[in-house]
């Protein structure tokens, strides 16, 4: 089996899935990049960088994919930059003699060129969720732009078998120097960027330094609570049931493209007002993305949290949630978890 990997998700975990789906079989590994600074999550793999030029035909854009505002995808740029894509897309999947195609993010507009040249060519797509490098559990699917994992036909599916917590394997191991590496390729993304700013329309966002540095401390003020950093104060103990809302970014492409609400305040009241009817009095946890300066309006009886959700997980909580990712790690955990409905699935609820 032949296997290519698109711009690999900050980490050398497609290096080595890629490595370890084609040994079995001799098949032939690499890496399909739209910036030469993905060069460095390659690990030594054969990679492929495409060249902005001009296309022979114009390709469509999915129709699914119009909500990312972000793209500009009417501009005759992104159209003549994805159109060209597709075709080098084309031409490397044959010449390649591509089986599977590894794409992390179906938000990018270079996934987006890949996955139409995969459906023309017959070669299979597998899009994994985000946070499929960094957790033990991710959802991944064939069915493209960011299918969310069902847990309802999960749990109905003779195929599928829960695992009990004790059984569950370990996080996988940060990598050395990560964090390092993902600063090394802001810095060289945005300079090639410069240099070469037809890349750009194929690029699904632009790295500022500082929105990750508020990350860095967040979660080094998490990890360290004996520091005098500015946390939310941690919730009262109480014995009765807590939902908790954890909030994506606005801009995240996740929110944009899948979410029914318009923004975050949005969300937050229409959370309110269905536990009102549903459990009046139970207190409502917040937690705000550590990139987003915005302030929101919180309803009575709902208060800011910050630091790791997993602590909820041994409390009798409900998490309401449009990232997946933190639905899986509350299934896993038996905790109950209310997740929005999306362009592919119905809402879930386990």
């Amino acid at each position: 089996m032949n296997v290519a990997y698109l711009d690999p998700p900050y980490s050398r975990y497609f290096h080595k899935l890629a490595a370890r789906l084609a040994q079995p079989s001799g098949g032939s590994v690499v890496a399909l990049l739209s910036c030469p600074a993905y060069r460095l999550y390659a690990g030594g793999d054969r990679a492929q960088v495409w060249e902005p030029g001009a296309p022979a035909q114009a390709h469509d854009v999915p129709p699914a994919f119009e909500r990312a505002g972000w793209a500009q995808t009417d501009s005759p740029e992104f159209r003549r930059a994805f159109s060209h894509a597709v075709e080098w897309f084309k031409q490397r999947f044959t010449a390649e003699r591509t089986d599977v195609c590894l794409v992390f993010s179906d938000a990018r507009p270079f996934s987006q060129a890949a996955h139409l040249a995969a459906q023309q060519l017959g070669v299979v797509c597998v899009f994994f969720e985000r946070g499929a490098f960094r957790y033990r559990t991710a959802s991944l699917s064939t069915q493209g732009l960011n299918a969310r994992f069902c847990l309802r036909q999960a749990q109905q599916s003779p195929l599928l078998e829960a695992l009990p917590p004790f059984d569950l394997p370990p996080r996988r191991a940060i990598e050395p120097w990560l964090k390092l590496r993902f600063v090394g390729f802001m810095a060289l993304n945005g300079l090639l960027g410069s240099l070469q700013p037809q890349r750009r329309p194929m690029q699904h966002k632009s790295y500022h330094f500082f929105n990750y540095l508020r990350i860095a401390l967040k979660q080094f003020g998490a990890e360290h609570p004996e520091l005098p950093l500015a946390q939310a104060p941690e919730p009262p103990a109480t014995d009765g049931p807590v939902v908790v809302l954890p909030l994506q970014l606005p801009t995240d492409s996740q929110f944009v493209m899948y979410s029914p609400f318009r923004h975050n305040q949005e969300l937050i009241d229409f959370v309110a007002r269905q536990m009102r009817n549903a459990l009046p009095g139970t207190p409502l946890l917040v937690k705000k993305h550590p990139m987003d300066v915005r302030s929101y309006r919180l309803p009575a009886g709902a208060r800011w949290i910050d630091g790791s959700l997993a602590r909820f997980h041994e409390r009798p909580a409900v998490f309401v949630c449009l990232n997946s990712n933190v639905g899986f790690e509350a299934a896993i955990h038996a905790s109950r978890c209310c997740a929005s409905p999306t362009a592919s699935t119905p809402a879930t609820r386990a």
